[in-house]
């Protein structure tokens, strides 16, 4: 017997491949071609070799610029990228075309995950009845792709998910693994057919690699075609159908999440009746009905049984205890006024009155004199309120520092500092670990200059753009864009209604489309939650109630349905714990000075009525001391009296 070689050997293995899609009544014919192939044993060993690569698309190597493949059963045409030309790469055994567009493909091929595959259609009329034109594809109506959790293998609609190039596989968690002494491979999980009645499959071995596996007979009834074992002469279910079986082993598609495939191969709405999220019963005394959701995404209400020593009450699983009283709970949580919500000892979520909530005033051995318009900021990294300046009324001006603690004040002194002044804008870059002071006046004079404190020394700052000298205006700290912002105050009897912010380095002036009328005496501070600068009321030509927020770019006035009444020289700081802008006091422009305590939420403004609280006053310092959620104020003016009292609210939860 003559073997056959190069060229003639893979006309006959086409010939080989032929058979096995050859009718019933051809199987003799292909039995003596496989005994003639079968002798030359050297050459006929590739066609069986597990480690054959088979490309995607069968055919010879086209050349075209899309994916060069060879021939099914033939000798691979490449075993590793350099045996492929430039732009291309080896994928089980032939070469193929690396794109990141559909441009980068030949006019018949299409760019998925990353190579050019062969066009299988351009319009719903290329392909079958019940199928439709996706990305090139003919795919099942109704099949919805899925990649979520995965990088690579079938999107269950003929697609792909990504392929693995190089030196990795697609592994059992459906993403690219690094292979180990792989030679040649063969797709997994597909097949091929031996003959008519027979196929080998394709799979993943320990090491990582693929190889078809041995010859497996087709059960009775079925043959070998499109490489899997099919009913004879079964007929295709799925020209007018989108899911449920094909009649040939196979399904004719999916349907998505919350639908279900009915008897006449339709996807319909399979959930009825649903509940909501969070929505429990008792069922009984000891079971608990909850919404969740079931295999086909639906919800529905499942019975569960309580935990073992509970029972059913309130539509909840309870311990079975007597529950602690709302002043028990207060006391375990160390809280002495307002609603406290926590888990009693029985495990219930419950909501406490822990009383009415107050101002409470603080004393300590060593205090500052009294005064009225200081500077005062929270320091977090060294949790400290930081007070500098301020002016007693009788020609005294400050230039003193001073840090309280929660218990004490203390005097710090400092080698270097800024002048003695009063109305000065000071807030604490958390950024840069810095408190930032600018301008303020000393008995008519005005400042316009720039410090620093680090906590051991004042240092003056000299950026070559800075707001002019001023008095009276407001600053907050921008933590989100870590900018200090500036708004207003007065020279004299001018007034600005300019912003200003400070990055560390200079000053810059903002042009928002929409501003604050010009002021000064006004209250500013940040609100973190809703990351925006909040400003309350001042003076202009008259004493003003408006609201403001700065987000950055623009101010914008706000219209609550209720507000504090028009003011000036009030303080306000920013409670982060309660994730609300506590505002206290001030003049109300006819002699008259205010003690009620406002809070804003970012909607409106509720009036707070605390059994105690400080005296009237304006011209105080206020700041919150975030380790001891606390807002602490300090000093001011009644009309009559400078003040030296310090005071702490804690608002309640």
């Amino acid at each position: 017997m003559v073997c056959l070689h190069g060229a003639s050997w893979l006309a006959v293995s086409s010939i080989r491949r032929g058979c096995s899609r050859f009718m019933r009544r051809r199987v003799v014919l292909c039995a003596g071609i496989a005994l003639l192939l079968s002798a030359c044993s050297p050459d006929t060993s590739l066609l069986d070799d597990p480690n054959v690569f088979l490309p995607d698309d069968p055919g010879a190597a086209t050349g075209d610029g899309g994916s060069s493949t060879r021939t099914s059963g033939a000798a691979p045409s490449c075993r590793m990228d350099t045996d492929c030309k430039g732009g291309e790469r080896c994928t089980r055994g032939g070469c193929v075309t690396i794109c990141e567009t559909e441009s980068d493909c030949s006019r018949d091929r299409f760019c998925e995950a990353g190579i050019c595959r062969k066009r299988q259609c351009s319009a719903n009329g290329d392909c079958r009845g019940g199928e439709k034109c996706a990305g090139g594809l003919c795919v099942s109506i109704g099949c919805t792709p899925d990649c979520s959790g995965r990088s690579c293998g079938s999107d269950g609609c003929k697609g792909f998910c990504g392929h693995c190039f190089d030196n990795t596989f697609c592994g059992p968690s459906l993403s690219c693994e690094v292979k180990r002494n792989c030679s040649d491979e063969c797709a997994e999980d597909t097949s091929i057919c031996v003959d008519v009645t027979a196929m080998r499959r394709c799979a993943r071995g320990a090491n990582g690699c693929t190889a078809l596996g041995p010859p497996e007979t087709c059960a009775a009834g079925m043959e070998c075609q499109n490489n899997r074992c099919t009913p004879r002469d079964a007929p295709d279910f799925c020209v007018e159908r989108e899911c449920g079986p094909d009649g040939r082993g196979g399904v004719c598609g999916q349907c998505p999440k919350r639908m279900a495939c009915n008897g006449d191969g339709r996807c319909v709405d399979a959930c009825a009746g649903e509940c909501r999220l969070g929505d429990q019963s008792c069922d009984g005394a000891d079971r608990l009905r909850v919404c969740a959701g079931n295999a086909d995404g639906c919800l529905i209400m499942k019975s569960e049984p309580c935990p073992p020593g509970t029972t059913c009450a309130g539509n909840q699983c309870v311990n079975n205890c007597t529950p602690e009283s709302d002043g028990d709970i207060c006391a375990r949580l160390g809280r002495n006024c307002g609603p406290v919500t926590a888990n009693d000892n029985c495990g219930a979520s419950r909501t406490a009155n822990c009383g009415n909530c107050n101002w409470m005033e603080r004393t300590s051995s060593a205090s500052p004199t009294v005064r009225a318009y200081p500077g005062m900021a929270y320091d977090s990294r060294r949790q400290r309120i930081v007070l500098f300046g301020g002016t007693n009324g009788m020609g005294g001006y400050f230039d003193d520092t001073l840090e309280w603690d929660g218990n004490n004040w203390t005097r710090r002194t400092p080698s270097a500092s800024p002048t003695v002044r009063a109305y000065p804008g000071m807030v604490y870059d958390s950024q840069r670990q810095r408190m930032v002071l600018f301008g303020g006046r000393d008995d008519g004079v005005q400042f316009g200059d720039t410090w620093e404190w680090d906590g051991n020394n004042w240092m003056q700052r000299t950026p070559s753009a800075s707001p002019s000298k001023r008095g009276g205006h407001s600053m907050a700290y921008d933590s989100r864009r870590q900018r200090v912002v500036l708004f207003g105050g007065r020279d004299g009897g001018v007034q600005f209604g300019d912003t200003w912010e400070w990055d560390g380095n200079n000053w810059m002036q903002r042009t928002p489309s929409a501003s604050p009328s010009k002021r000064g005496d006004h209250a500013m501070a940040y609100d973190s939650r809703r990351q925006r600068v909040v400003l309350f009321g001042g003076y202009g030509n008259s004493d003003l109630g408006d609201t403001w927020e700065w987000d950055g770019d623009n101010w914008t006035l706000r219209t609550p349905l209720t507000s504090p009444s028009r003011r000036r020289d009030h303080a306000m700081a920013y409670d982060s714990r309660r994730q609300r802008i506590v505002l206290f006091g001030g003049w109300d422009g006819s002699g008259d000075y205010l003690a009620d305590t406002w809070e804003w939420d970012g909607i409106n403004w509720t009036l707070r009525t605390p059994s105690s609280s400080p005296s009237r006053r304006g011209r105080h310092a206020m700041a919150y001391d975030s380790q001891r959620q606390r807002v602490v104020l300090f000093g001011g003016h009644d009309g009559s009296n400078f003040l030296g009292d310090t005071w702490e609210w804690d608002g309640g939860p």
